[in-house]
């Protein structure tokens, strides 16, 4: 396929009507006689004498020229017509995929003509191949091409005109697909065989790796997972919806919170999936763990083991929470000599809160605890909003040029005295009547870190216009050189 036929391919595809037809006037000519086009003759059955329009057939041909003749009785008549004018071309589209797959060292098992909208062929390793082919249907089939390799988690060539690339690559700003999707215009595919194949075999390597991930740590919400790993803002969508689910009964276990929970630890720290929770039914195991490193850019240095609990009712019931002969078998694991950690975080994620039932919980927990055991609530959207600003690039760059990493802004929403340190612990929740009274108790118990929304918030402006650390080296390398 050389360069004139693909920029006759790309004109005709552009040019392409409801019909997706052609004539030989408007076929251009490096097109003709390739396998790119199929021709059909379409003679009429009519004769085309004016006032006639008695059934006709052929009755000799002549090259192009084709002698017919009218069947009218009482006046039989012969009329010629040029063929050509009655000849019209498709285009081959199966032809042009087995060429693109050729390119790329793939070969086709299948192909769908879902015409006049796109076609699609699948090769034998698993790509898609498709090609939206209705000039005015182009956004809306891009955007089902993007929304489908997504759901179906398949790798995808998505093959378009050169002058539809810029409108293509709009289109998909709007979606999370990473490697899934790459698109490329015919005319590029020559030029870009070899990166092409490199694409295909990385998101195919990728796409086995994390199969294999999954099936070992998740028995369940393989769905939830897939849907994180193609895109991680969706965890921002299961947060936010998490109390309306709840409300209107389609949150009916804990797995879902928790799944979500530890999705987010994983990004933020190191987590251990496939254990605990719902994996770990009947054992006295907290649903997940989390571990905050050492951090060399932080001034509060010591270790966290995370030892988390979600709790997914509409508010969470502390009153009712027993301490012993669950919790205290959580800790218990947790502070083994043999676990090399300096602190541990008594975790809870919770959808909201009900009354002060937290204070109580606390005290009872307190004599379970060990010097450097600590407890931790975190709201479902304090959570979302940690996530936010991890996914957003500018904020999270912002936050780093602080001292370089994003876990050490973040670390005192984590941690009791980091959290007091930053003035934290006056961002108390609202409780009505008796806020001051409720504000006297928390602030005696000094290893209670409760972190709503607000708390985040706070703690992300307060970084935000403190010192950076890292910023003036940066600096320092774009001053102009000295002059020798």
């Amino acid at each position: 396929m050389n360069e004139d036929t693909v920029e006759a391919l790309e004109s005709v595809i552009n040019g392409r009507g409801s019909e997706g037809r052609y004539t030989d006037e408007d076929l251009p000519e490096p097109l003709a006689g390739t396998e790119f086009v199929t021709a059909s003759e379409e003679l009429p059955n009519r004769c085309q004498r004016d006032g006639c329009r008695i059934s006709c057939q052929v009755v000799e041909r002549n090259g192009g020229e084709v002698r017919m003749e009218c069947r009218r009785e009482e006046y039989p008549h012969t009329f010629t017509i040029n063929s050509s004018k009655y000849t019209f071309y498709d285009i081959e589209f199966e032809s042009v995929l087995r060429i693109v797959a050729e390119h790329i060292g793939e070969t086709i098992s299948s192909v769908a003509f879902d015409l006049p909208r796109r076609v699609t062929a699948i090769t034998d390793s698993g790509l898609r191949l498709t090609m939206p082919v209705a000039p005015a249907r182009f956004e809306r089939e891009v955007m089902e091409i993007y929304a489908e390799a997504l759901r179906d988690d398949q790798p995808t060539l998505l093959l378009t005109t050169e002058g539809k690339l810029e409108d293509l690559l709009e289109l998909a700003s709007l979606f999370s697909t990473g490697s899934l999707v790459y698109a490329t215009p015919l005319s590029a595919i020559a030029e870009t065989s070899g990166h092409l194949s490199t694409m295909t075999e990385t998101a195919q390597a990728i796409q086995t790796m994390e199969q294999e991930f999954v099936d070992e740590r998740h028995n369940e919400a393989g769905d939830l997972i897939h849907r994180v790993n193609m895109n991680p803002r969706y965890i921002l969508t299961e947060l936010n919806h998490m109390r309306l689910l709840r409300k209107t009964g389609h949150l009916s276990g804990g797995d879902r919170l928790e799944t979500v929970a530890e999705l987010v630890f994983s990004h933020l720290f190191s987590t251990y999936p496939g254990e605990g929770g719902e994996d770990d039914s009947g054992q006295s195991v907290p649903d997940n763990l989390f571990h905050v490193p050492t951090l060399d850019s932080s001034k509060y240095s010591e270790s966290i083991l995370g030892v988390v609990d979600a709790k997914s009712a509409d508010r969470a019931k502390f009153g009712r929470e027993e301490a012993r002969g669950k919790h205290d078998e959580y800790l218990e694991r947790a502070e083994r000599e043999s676990i090399n950690t300096d602190q541990v975080a008594h975790a809870f994620i919770i959808l909201e809160f009900k009354g002060q039932q937290e204070i109580e919980f606390f005290d009872k927990m307190e004599e379970f605890y060990d010097e450097g055991t600590h407890l931790v609530i975190f709201t479902a959207d304090a959570l979302a909003m940690l996530m936010a600003a991890y996914l957003a690039a500018t904020v999270a760059n912002e936050l780093e040029l602080i001292r370089g990493d994003f876990r050490a802004a973040i670390y005192p929403l984590f941690e009791p005295t980091a959290f007091r340190d930053a003035g934290l612990a006056r961002v108390e929740r609202e409780v009505g009547q008796l806020q001051e009274d409720y504000r006297d108790r928390y602030l005696q118990r000094s290893d209670l870190v409760i972190v709503q929304r607000s708390v985040v918030k706070k703690q992300l402006q307060r970084c935000l216009t403190s010192e950076k650390e890292i910023e003036p080296i940066f600096e320092r390398y774009f001053t102009e050189m000295p002059l020798i």
